[in-house]
């Protein structure tokens, strides 16, 4: 692998969720800074598919976007497939933001060389989410073009290992899946599956008892179920790792996570499971930051007299007792707290403000540290 310039790292950017002008403002200030002279080779891509791609024509985001693609070294890949399914050929087309093409892109760095290896962290079932096929989709160009892979399933992710799936409209995930390890053991390649322990005991896949081998008949053949912190050591080895939504900057050191929660923090799982991702992170020494954007901002908001204030089941007692200063840090984006009327005014040392010169400054140590910054947003 080539060694990273440390002040031009090489970014890459796989959007498929909503984005919203909100988002696009906040994205900008976590990718490295593009006020320098590039060469001719793209610093930072964007790989949009799914409902991302409807920010490429909605009014309020194509300004933002006309706007980042002026920048030197940025150029947006829009999946066309996608473009097509949806209707969006003609708009995208008229826009001229985007250049079509395939997602496989994404494992192919400047040199024109594939990425030594690939992790996969997937949160969404298989069918309530289209989210799940493209990660089958982009599981297969991986195997396709020879990178090992490494998969962790957690939280509703889990439930892609229920066995006897049958679908009628919808692309069956089960088989999907067998297709994909099967063209890797044909091929010799490293392929692994893993899922969360405590998440697959929540759904019902795990008979009670100490042993090892206790997941349930209807749980996958395969698939090495166990805790966080056996897991994320997996994609410490990995060059890139992808989420629905995420941004890969490479480094030539170690890895360091941002985990961006942009749902409220108690109406899914996703705050909490952030959060529990983030502690076995940083149980491995890894120095991760968790930051509220968007409607994760409402975790800022105190509540002194909730029935489970101190307990688990409360975000703010949880960030105060596994904040550590160096390794796990917790901040909110100032931006969404004042889109959303929160005022900053919670005295919680554990729980930082992050202004756009904050970010920044983040960003610089990082990037200029060398290291592969890796950010997933949930």
């Amino acid at each position: 692998m080539k060694t990273q310039d440390p002040l031009h790292p090489s970014t890459k950017v796989l959007l498929s969720s909503h984005i919203s002008k909100e988002r696009l403002q906040w994205l900008q200030m976590v990718l490295p800074s593009q006020k320098v002279q590039s060469d001719s080779a793209s610093l930072v891509s964007f790989f949009l598919c799914g409902d991302a791609l409807y920010s490429l024509t909605h009014p309020e985001t194509v300004p933002i976007w006309k706007e980042l693609i002026k920048e030197p070294g940025v150029r947006i890949v829009a999946d066309y497939e996608d473009l097509v399914d949806m209707g969006l050929i003609k708009g995208v087309e008229r826009s001229g933001l985007a250049q079509k093409g395939s997602l496989n892109t994404l494992f192919i760095n400047k040199e024109n060389a594939h990425v030594s290896s690939a992790g996969f962290l997937h949160l969404y079932s298989p069918y309530m989410h289209r989210h799940t096929e493209k990660f089958l989709a982009l599981l297969d160009d991986a195997v396709s073009l020879s990178i090992p892979v490494s998969v962790i399933l957690y939280l509703d992710a889990v439930h892609l290992c229920h066995s006897n799936q049958v679908t009628t409209e919808f692309e069956n995930i089960e088989q999907g899946l067998d297709k994909v390890q099967q063209k890797s053991l044909e091929s010799g390649l490293p392929f692994i599956i893993t899922a969360c322990q405590r998440c697959s005991q929540a759904r019902g896949y795990m008979h009670p008892g100490t042993e090892e081998d206790n997941a349930a008949p209807c749980f996958r053949n395969g698939v090495w179920i166990s805790g966080l912190s056996q897991l994320i050591p997996l994609f410490s080895s990995a060059e890139i790792v992808l989420h629905a939504d995420c941004i890969n900057i490479a480094g030539n050191g170690n890895e360091v996570y941002i985990l961006v929660v942009t749902g409220t923090p108690y109406g899914t799982e996703h705050a909490f499971g952030a959060i529990s991702f983030a502690v076995a992170l940083s149980g491995k020494n890894i120095p991760t930051y968790v930051i509220f954007a968007e409607d994760g901002a409402y975790c800022y908001i105190p509540a002194p007299d909730s029935r489970f204030c101190n307990t688990v089941r409360d975000i703010q007692s949880v960030i105060m007792a596994t904040a550590t200063p160096g390794l796990l840090e917790y901040g909110v984006f100032e931006c969404s707290l004042s889109e959303r009327g929160i005022i900053a005014d919670n005295e919680v040392p554990e729980f930082q403000v992050f202004r756009p010169y904050d970010i920044a400054l983040l960003m610089k140590k990082l990037i200029t540290g060398g290291f592969n910054v890796r950010t997933l947003i949930w």
